[in-house]
């Protein structure tokens, strides 16, 4: 923790050590439960398979910024309960659901507390253990860490004293379900490694219960934090399981012959068209462009996106399209290392007038810089189709829009961008949604301010990145990771 808040603040005060030397009045800018892994292996053991529990569910990917210097992704899951609950206990449930679809966390925390209490006062220890749970859910995405923290405490506590007094598989679940939102909390606060075995446990208990659809979407959690550990290639493996139930018939990036990516794409076709399948694709599509397999991520991403769309899920459509705006654009830097040519260079060289004696000469970097520019162009159509839907996933197509607008020197269309995100922050509930936005954008705004462009006005463009940084300096959260807003369960 000490070393990741070292990290942060040392990057704050240089940046805010730039404004300085940079504008006459920048601003006043300075100004968890674990071992149960145990209860488990015994649960296990003394609970049988009985019928199959199937419950709905969604991913909580992680998608990355190329250029960002944080991240943000989108919600993690809700828990939910099997058992029969009070009709509103019920509908309080729901109603957190809702608010929580919808971004509005003090609403949706309000609405858990009060099921909690509900669940509380007619001794439903495990629904009661559920909506503690999407309290520390709720309270995460409004940064809220120390709550957090408690409400996940007492939901462990209380499914495990029900689970050692009864063992039932409703226990099994609920407790594997809390143990999710656990790992978000770990991951979230910069403990990767807990976050991992967290997950590992979770994996576990799905295991035994036969639910493979939650065996998924734990598995793709796990993809994460060995993501944040940087453990690449273990992450592909993992992913790959949750394809194909960890006995995958189709060894989707091994052996794939003369002709990878036609293979790949065959053997695409044949996976489950679920939604577990769209999700375990685009997390797989990012892992890969980490990995620097750049043409299997793009082949693998478009999959993902025509999954989503036949689906019907407007929301994994437009984390597709912005994962696939993220490596579309990597892939169009890393064509230009060849010609050694940075992308201001390939701009101004497609904006000299030449000649016919010039252009053949020039040939081969004139077909390369604009074969880049073509690519950025559909990134940047990528991102736009991104920014219809909700946060986080709307600030971050946004914010990498702007980025890509700043590397093609649109600067008129990025001054009115940024200008559009300022606004829009605003309406962010304080937490880890708001912090990663301000970070992200005051990174864009110092990059506009060092533009010699008559379009921007370097000292408002640094005043306004001042400010950001002083709102994120006040926030105090405890890790530069936002976890994807996670999906209520209920």
């Amino acid at each position: 923790m000490a070393r990741i808040w070292g990290v942060f603040f040392h990057c704050v005060q240089y940046l805010l050590g730039q404004l300085r030397c940079q504008a006459a009045n920048p601003g006043n800018l300075l100004g968890l439960c674990s071992g149960h892994r145990w209860r488990v292996v015994a649960w296990i053991g003394r609970v049988g398979l009985g019928d199959r529990l199937l419950w709905p569910s969604s991913s909580a990917a992680l998608a990355q910024l190329p250029q960002a210097a944080t991240k943000l992704t989108a919600l993690p899951h809700l828990a939910q309960a099997t058992l029969p609950a009070a009709n509103e206990g019920r509908s309080l449930e729901r109603m957190g659901q809702n608010y929580y679809a919808e971004g509005e966390f003090q609403s949706a925390l309000s609405a858990f507390q009060q099921a909690a209490q509900d669940y509380a006062a007619s001794g439903q220890l495990i629904r009661q253990a559920i909506s503690l749970g999407n309290v520390s859910l709720t309270h995460q995405q409004l940064g809220q860490w120390p709550e957090a923290v408690q409400a996940i405490g007492t939901a462990l506590n209380l499914v495990n004293t029900e689970l050692e007094r009864a063992p039932s598989r409703a226990g099994q679940s609920a407790l594997a379900q809390v143990l999710d939102i656990q790992g978000h909390l770990q991951l979230a606060q910069g403990n990767a490694e807990q976050a991992l075995k967290t997950w590992e446990q979770s994996a576990m208990l799905y295991r035994h219960l036969n639910d493979p659809e939650r065996l998924g979407n734990s598995l793709i959690n796990q993809t994460s934090a060995l993501r944040a550990l940087g453990l690449y290639q273990r992450a592909l493996v993992i992913v790959q399981q949750a394809l194909g139930n960890e006995a995958p018939t189709v060894p989707l990036l091994e052996e794939l012959g003369p002709n990878p990516l036609e293979s790949l794409n065959q053997r695409l076709q044949v996976l489950p068209k679920t939604l577990v399948t769209a999700n375990a694709l685009r997390n797989l599509g990012d892992t890969l462009q980490i990995a620097g397999s750049l043409k299997q991520a793009q082949v693998v991403l478009a999959h993902s996106l025509a999954l989503a769309e036949s689906l019907g899920l407007p929301e994994r459509v437009a984390q597709a399209h912005l994962s696939l705006g993220n490596v579309i654009q990597t892939q169009a830097l890393a064509d230009l290392r060849p010609y050694k040519m940075a992308p201001a260079i390939v701009i101004a060289f497609l904006q000299e007038p030449r000649d016919l004696i010039d252009a053949a000469l020039a040939r081969r970097s004139l077909a390369a810089a604009q074969q880049f520019e073509q690519q950025m162009e559909l990134a940047l159509q990528h991102y736009q189709q991104a920014a219809v839907s909700r946060p986080p996933v709307q600030f971050q197509a946004q914010l990498s829009r702007l980025k890509l607008l700043l590397v093609l020197q649109q600067w008129a269309a990025a001054d009115v961008l940024a200008a559009e995100l300022s606004r829009s922050l605003t309406a962010l509930p304080p937490g880890p949604t708001a912090l990663a936005a301000q970070l992200n954008l005051a990174q864009s705004l110092m990059d506009m301010a060092q533009s010699s462009h008559k379009a921007v006005a370097p000292l408002n463009q640094r005043r306004a990145a001042a400010d950001l940084l002083a709102q994120a300096r006040q926030q105090r959260s405890p890790s530069k990771i936002l976890s994807k807003k996670p999906t209520p369960w209920g």
